[in-house]
């Protein structure tokens, strides 16, 4: 009996990278109700090895060629950044359900067509955005909505990658090149950080500041740490960390005006983390047990596309985090604050 005809999604993966290696691929491989049917790559001797090393029974040269077959009705996108919007759209156009990596494209026009092209193909889009589907935020954002901290009028949120004292593994050449990367430093850990502050309050960024520091290590490599302060929509100030540093101690603080919603452990790849709520006459602590945020992630979407309705993080999410990026960058360029463009409410579900 095949997999497919055992009632499970079967997925496609574009990219055989870091990051579809140690997360994605074992995160559709273990998601109730799907598997790996199929991935590809622009390098033939590492994709079939990425393929052999995951199970997966098809390796394709081309995502042309993946679409083909008629196993793969899902597909992940995680390419570089640049080339997101070709293989939506291909996707798309070939009416399959898409899950992009974030950030969704390099530049707010690009995500903006994908976000077109997906809607008038009658596709779901999907933005991976892990941190929603970390159960401890999603038991914050409850009580957050419930109003257990009252007004909220501040949220602050710290995404920072350890890089250690040894010298991190270099990065590929596309993440180099910041017209392929797209909205600088910050499209990376930042664009999460953005995500999660608003997605938490339901609620999104109307303006910012940025500023930076870059230390070097002395060993061709550097720290760097971002720091945006801006405004939701709703008046609430938001207070914004990225990059890389040795040292980090990520977490997130929203204040409210009847009490705080503090978490920590939970900011990374993997779920699980602690929350505690302190209001004028209590505290309230809930500990979460690590579990895998990709997966559910995945199992997520299914349920999404299934069932009709909106997904988790959506086009629309995908081009808001878009827009803040770029206007980080054009923050640490003028030195100024700048309005974020075209913005859609994040969070409504």
């Amino acid at each position: 009996m095949s997999q497919r005809s055992e009632g499970r999604v079967g997925w496609g993966l574009v990219g055989t990278g870091r990051h579809a290696d140690q997360y994605v691929a074992p995160a559709i491989q273990s998601a109730t109700g799907a598997y790996l049917a199929a991935v590809c790559g622009t390098d033939a001797t590492r994709t079939e090895a990425f393929a052999r090393r995951h199970r997966v029974a098809a390796a394709y040269a081309s995502l042309e060629r993946m679409l083909d077959d008629a196993s793969v009705t899902h597909v992940f996108v995680c390419s570089p950044n640049d080339l997101h919007e070709a293989h939506v759209r291909l996707c798309a156009e070939r009416g399959r359900a898409v899950l992009c990596e974030k950030p969704l494209a390099h530049t707010p026009e690009s995500a903006a067509r994908m976000v077109e092209a997906c809607r008038s193909h009658g596709v779901p889009l999907g933005v991976g955005y892990h941190l929603r589907h970390n159960r401890v935020h999603a038991r914050a954002r409850e009580a957050i909505a419930a109003g257990s901290i009252g007004e909220v009028l501040s949220v602050e949120v710290q995404y920072v990658h350890r890089t250690g004292t040894a010298p991190a593994a270099p990065l590929p050449v596309w993440r180099r090149d910041p017209s392929r990367v797209g909205g600088g430093q910050f499209a990376g850990t930042g664009t999460h950080a953005a995500d999660l502050a608003g997605w938490l309050v339901a609620d999104a960024l109307v303006r910012l500041y940025a500023t930076q520091h870059r230390h070097a290590t002395g060993d061709g490599g550097e720290h760097i740490v971002q720091t945006v302060v801006g405004q939701l929509g709703g008046g609430a100030l938001v207070s914004l960390s990225a990059g890389r540093m040795p040292h980090a101690l990520n977490a997130v603080t929203v204040t409210g005006t009847k009490g705080v919603v503090r978490l920590t452990g939970s900011v990374g790849n993997r779920g699980g983390g602690r929350m505690e709520m302190h209001l004028a006459d209590s505290t309230t602590t809930v500990e979460v047990v690590e579990h895998d945020v990709y997966r559910e992630q995945i199992e997520a979407f299914d349920r999404a596309v299934r069932l009709g309705y909106r997904p988790s993080a959506d086009g629309v999410d995908g081009l808001n985090g878009v827009h803040v990026a770029v206007a980080v960058e054009r923050s640490l360029q003028t030195g100024s604050e700048v309005v974020v463009g075209e913005l859609a409410p994040a969070g409504k579900e």
